[in-house]
């Protein structure tokens, strides 16, 4: 929790009924933007770029870098644009979806 305070998602809050909340409405928080401030970026591009550098050489190596790299960042770009469109309110119906869902089942 102090990292996600530190990086200004939470704020703690002191007494008896005291933790921590949300410093924002949970439809303006983004699963991508918390899940790059505790991990860092989501797709190693540059990785990648050195994996395929060390492996490659020639024109044609330079050129299958440039592919590979393109697709990487388009990977990430995709993955980055998925994970912001769904924020904390959304996760949370969709929790309360699926613990609805659950039944209990008894066998005889």
């Amino acid at each position: 929790m102090n990292h996600l305070k530190k990086r200004g998602f939470v704020e703690s809050v002191r007494g008896p009924h005291g933790g921590y909340r949300l410093t924002r409405p949970p439809d303006q928080i983004r699963l991508g933007e918390v899940l790059q401030a505790m991990e860092g970026p989501l797709v190693e591009i540059d990785s990648a770029q050195r994996r395929q550098r060390e492996s490659l050489n020639g024109t044609n190596g330079e050129i299958d870098n440039i592919l590979i790299r393109e697709v990487w960042q388009e990977v990430n770009t995709s993955l980055r644009d998925h994970l912001d469109s769904i924020n904390f309110k959304d996760l949370s119906e969709r929790k309360k979806e699926l613990e609805g869902k659950q039944t209990l089942m008894f066998h005889i």
